[in-house]
């Protein structure tokens, strides 16, 4: 119960954030209407969250969307060994905790040629990853996480990537987690992410 009533309280904060730019722009100045319908989450250089970042409650059994990532999603990392790193595209907490305990979002990474995207997961806090595939630049794809019993689904490009899961049933209680640069170092410079809920 203590928990829940943490989270209910973290989202009651984040829910007075003042979101600027555009309509359907979280932060930042300028292609926030590059791509009707998306939402436009914006990650300032030296960053790792879109300004402001708003905590959202979500309990549903999956959660699906397009995402687009612009060619501002292309960087080298400061360390050659950080270009590996995931960062995180979005998803959400589960099992009533945080995220760094029990969660399911997809991570994506640019390899120098197109993006990755990965199963990025944490069950009991112990994390996890899976390649899903790779995606182009510009490109809008679909993807989807569902929860199915102790097991997270991720579907993309036709395929499915299951993924352990710590809590059981057939859906999902916590917060959505929105997209995140990083891995131990920020964004290297602007970047913005295109997101539209199915």
């Amino acid at each position: 119960m203590t928990r829940w009533l943490i989270l209910a309280l973290v989202a009651l904060i984040g829910s007075c954030a003042k979101e600027d730019g555009l309509p359907g722009t979280v932060g930042g100045p300028g292609k926030g209407d590059a791509y009707p319908g998306y939402t436009a989450y914006f990650i300032p250089k030296d960053k790792h969250d879109p300004t402001p970042n708003p905590v959202q409650l979500i309990s549903k059994s999956a959660l699906r969307f397009q995402v687009l990532f612009d060619s501002s999603c292309r960087y080298a990392s400061k360390k050659p060994e950080n270009q590996k790193d995931i960062n995180k595209l979005y998803g959400f907490s589960d099992c009533a905790s945080f995220h760094h305990e029990n969660s399911a979002r997809v991570g994506w990474l640019w390899n120098g040629k197109t993006i990755e995207l990965y199963a990025y997961c944490y069950a009991d806090s112990v994390r996890s990853s899976k390649l899903l595939g790779t995606l182009s630049v510009g490109v809008p794809a679909e993807l989807g996480i569902s929860v199915k019993g102790n097991q997270y689904i991720f579907d993309y490009a036709g395929r499915q990537t299951t993924m352990k899961r710590h809590c059981g049933g057939d859906t999902f209680s916590g917060y959505k987690l929105l997209p995140y640069f990083g891995g131990d170092e920020t964004a290297p410079h602007d970047m913005w992410i295109y997101v539209r809920e199915l």
